[in-house]
């Protein structure tokens, strides 16, 4: 077994317990069409384009399409990707299963300690070449604290109302 598979049978186990894992191992991602989550500003980070984390503020999203969770966080970030555009931030996602050649070149790089990647969705906030802060599971209120701590402290976002806070007002029951 491959590292990044055991990293992901523990992402796995941690998020949604043994189901979680039995799912992962027991289904065929060509066969499983989950909805894919629009990201149109958000970078799809690859081996060609992961140079960027050297040279700009991102914020990086490991996320795995299979698993709801990572679907609905991806959607936030997502919204959060248009709502601090033009703010010196880039936003960028790797699909767990399809970006593990990406995902060890961030760990050989130094930007990620994959014993450190036990849920997903996973998150990581580099700034000056340095991975500052990571975050487990798509808390979406430590996501827009930690853009405005990390990134914004000099440069407050326009945007008073933020996607979290609207996103919240969806997710209450029933819907009121």
């Amino acid at each position: 077994m491959e590292t990044l598979d055991k990293i992901v049978l523990a992402a796995a186990i941690g998020t949604a317990g043994i189901v979680g894992a039995a799912f992962y191992f027991g289904h065929n991602k060509n066969q499983y069409n989950a909805p894919q989550v629009q990201t149109t500003n958000v970078l799809d980070l690859t081996t060609k384009n992961s140079a960027v984390v050297y040279h700009e503020n991102v914020i990086v999203n490991i996320h795995a399409p299979w698993f709801g969770m990572s679907n609905t966080y991806t959607k936030t970030f997502s919204e959060f990707a248009e709502q601090y555009k033009g703010k010196g931030i880039i936003f960028a996602n790797i699909n767990f299963d399809d970006g593990k050649d990406v995902l060890r070149n961030l760990q050989e790089l130094g930007f990620l300690k994959t014993e450190d990647l036990t849920e997903l969705p996973y998150t990581l906030f580099i700034k000056g070449g340095k991975t500052l802060y990571t975050s487990k599971g798509g808390d979406v209120m430590e996501l827009e604290r930690k853009i405005k701590e990390i990134y914004l402290k000099d440069n407050p976002p326009d945007n008073e109302k933020a996607p979290v806070e609207l996103w919240m007002k969806e997710a209450t029951i029933g819907g009121k």
